[in-house]
């Protein structure tokens, strides 16, 4: 019987080397592909919610608490011909520089004609939970200023609404008194270019 020629061992550890590493990353890839997956999954979904939510005229049915304890709600549109809902972050910079001038323009026109109403875009996180922190930092800035008008803290709908209805902060919805949006500003202004806004809102009610 003819005698069997021994694999030399440094071929036998290679090869060995070879088979563990291709183990290993295919399961590396199986895990990276379920990963994938369940991203998409979760985030698809979550992209679905918001669409959907957006897609409603969120002013129409508005119901939200102030940072001061009070609600708004859609009767409150009653109470001027056009309401500001001025969307802001604590950490917008023009944001918060605007504010003393939304107050002067909360107090320029006679009543019943506009009221300013605040939209803190950050009072959620993305998983649509309050986050108490922002809403104290903004009634920091709401108290230095002396504004009188309410800032809201967003529900889930409202949320999802300014996320994909506007392109950043500050942007304002200017909303009849039927929550109807007919005139939308993004960006912030001085007193002066508030005014001109909101004569150019008023001028669409006719």
């Amino acid at each position: 019987m003819a005698a069997q020629t021994a694999v030399p061992k440094p071929a036998k550890d290679r090869r060995m080397r070879v088979s563990t590493l291709r183990v290993v990353l295919c399961a590396l890839l199986v895990g990276v592909v379920c990963l994938t997956f369940a991203y998409t999954t979760a985030w698809g979904e979550r992209i679905d919610l918001m669409t959907k939510q957006s897609s409603t005229d969120v002013f129409k049915n508005i119901d939200l608490e102030a940072l001061d304890g009070s609600s708004f709600t859609s009767e409150n549109l009653k109470d001027a011909r056009v309401t500001l809902f001025n969307v802001w972050a604590t950490t917008c910079a023009p944001c918060i520089a605007e504010l003393p001038a939304l107050e002067e323009l909360n107090h320029s026109y006679d009543p019943g004609e506009i009221q300013v109403v605040g939209l803190l875009e950050d009072s959620l996180d993305a998983n649509g939970r309050l986050v108490p922190a922002h809403l104290e930092t903004a009634q920091g800035y709401l108290d230095k200023v002396g504004a009188t008008f309410p800032t809201l803290a967003l529900d889930e709908a409202t949320y999802a609404y300014v996320k994909t209805a506007s392109i950043g902060t500050p942007t304002t919805f200017f909303v009849n008194s039927d929550g109807e949006i007919i005139h939308v500003v993004t960006g912030s202004n001085s007193l002066q270019g508030w005014k001109q806004q909101v004569d150019t809102a008023l001028s669409k009610l006719g």
